[in-house]
């Protein structure tokens, strides 16, 4: 859905971002991890022309995004930041419903769009005539969603998207976003600075320091199979959390007797271990501790698993 293919970019002759490629496919998200300065954000910029590369390659639906105006881009590619950026004197409506405007869409398309975007965004029909300052946080996040995906682009961008949230409210939107995931069935960037949103959000990651990719897999591949000493310790001081994130309910099935898979029957195999402690009711410590006995007993044997299939 979208190729990257050798972009640089430099300031005064200092790389900040240097012969980086990745691809993306459609369903799938990548999420761009590294400390600041690291490059995330120029890439992202790069990608939608608010940055001009130095030089590479970028593919959308396999066009060469050099043949596209700026304007032609911006049409396959919807935009979501950390400021949500709704426009304050449009209501929520007009906000979602800007870019097929400007598409010529007629009226019945663009209000049955909105209907469904808000629905799919678990905001009420009532919020359509709310000007953004009305909303909560959360709530502009998810209108702001909304606007993105409003003209149906094949490519979704996202720089820190909850980063301005607040604790509760950026974990309620992580979880409603991979529920999300396969109904938007989009190629999906998204950067971050927060390991554990990437390790929850990402289908891959693209780990870089200093303008250059330093890994670029799974979760499960930079966490149990790192591709250097700086993978290594970029991970290791949250180690035991990132672990809990990764590691899922499948990778434990051939350890658990029937019993064990009567007391998580009602999860998803992909459930993951983090996941599982915020789904027990107030019975469930004991049997989350049981899963976590389960893993740590047989943590040696998975790791030696997962390497093997990196």
């Amino acid at each position: 859905m979208i190729e990257v293919c050798n972009i640089s970019k430099s300031y005064h002759s200092t790389p900040v971002v240097n012969e980086v490629s990745f691809s993306v496919a459609q369903g799938e998200v990548l999420v761009l991890l590294g400390t600041s300065g690291s490059g995330k954000t120029t890439i992202l910029k790069i990608i939608n022309r608010l940055i001009e590369k130095d030089s590479g390659k970028v593919f959308i639906e396999s066009e060469d995004t050099d043949n596209l105006t700026a304007y032609e881009l911006r049409r396959k590619i919807g935009y979501v930041i950390q400021s949500i950026g709704l426009f304050p004197h449009y209501t929520i409506e007009q906000n979602i419903a800007v870019v097929p405007e400007l598409l010529s869409w007629n009226k019945s398309q663009i209000q049955n769009r909105v209907n469904s975007l808000l629905e799919m965004m678990n905001l009420p029909s009532s919020l359509k005539s709310r000007k953004p300052h009305e909303l909560s946080g959360g709530q502009q996040q998810r209108a702001g969603i909304a606007r993105a995906l409003a003209a149906d682009p094949p490519l979704i961008l996202m720089d820190e998207p909850f980063g301005a949230l607040d604790p509760i409210t950026r974990q309620e939107l992580q979880n409603e976003f991979k529920r999300l995931e396969g109904v938007i069935n989009k190629a999906i960037i998204i950067v971050t600075h927060d390991i554990i949103e990437a390790m929850v959000l990402g289908d891959k990651i693209c780990l870089l320091n200093a303008g250059e990719i330093q890994q670029i897999g799974t979760p499960k591949e930079l966490l149990f199979h790192p591709a250097s000493p700086f993978v290594e310790e970029f991970f290791g001081q949250h180690k035991l959390q990132l672990e809990l994130n990764a590691v899922t309910l499948h990778d434990l099935a051939s350890f658990m007797s029937f019993k064990d898979f009567d007391l998580y029957s009602g999860l998803k195999p992909e459930t993951s271990l983090a996941e599982c402690l915020i789904h027990t009711d107030k019975n469930v410590n004991i049997e989350f501790e049981k899963l976590l006995k389960l893993y740590f007993n047989n943590r040696e044997v998975l790791i030696r698993k997962f390497k093997d299939t990196a």
